[in-house]
């Protein structure tokens, strides 16, 4: 089991770090919107109290309906599925957002 303190796994991840700050993207105004939402997708997996047993009956009732070794397409399917649901409910939070944030005054002071 590989732990994230794991000399190996700290340079892989500045390897892509820096392997990431080489790659100059144009403005794509649709990664910027999922990229707001994935705090919302991190939530969705991180309380997994209410959704576990949902999320767990389908990913059993997937890999039950299809022979071993076909379940992956539809499972990754699902997987889409379910980080498309949680950004666009998402947006309704981002757009009472910025609706609130523009009533507010301009703090005096930036940190």
């Amino acid at each position: 089991m590989q732990f994230y303190n794991n000399p190996m796994i700290i340079v892989g991840a500045g390897a892509l770090l820096l392997a990431f700050t080489r790659i100059r993207m144009p403005y794509n105004k649709g990664v910027n919107r999922i990229a707001k939402s994935t705090f919302a997708v991190f939530l969705l997996h991180l309380d997994v109290s209410w959704g576990f047993d949902t999320f767990l009956r389908s990913v059993r009732g997937i890999y039950s309906d299809f022979p071993e070794g076909m379940a992956v397409g539809p499972m990754a399917l699902f997987i889409v599925a379910v980080f498309a649901l949680a950004v666009l409910l998402d947006q309704p939070r981002i757009w009472m957002w910025r609706r609130i944030s523009s009533c507010l005054p301009e703090p005096k002071h930036r940190l």
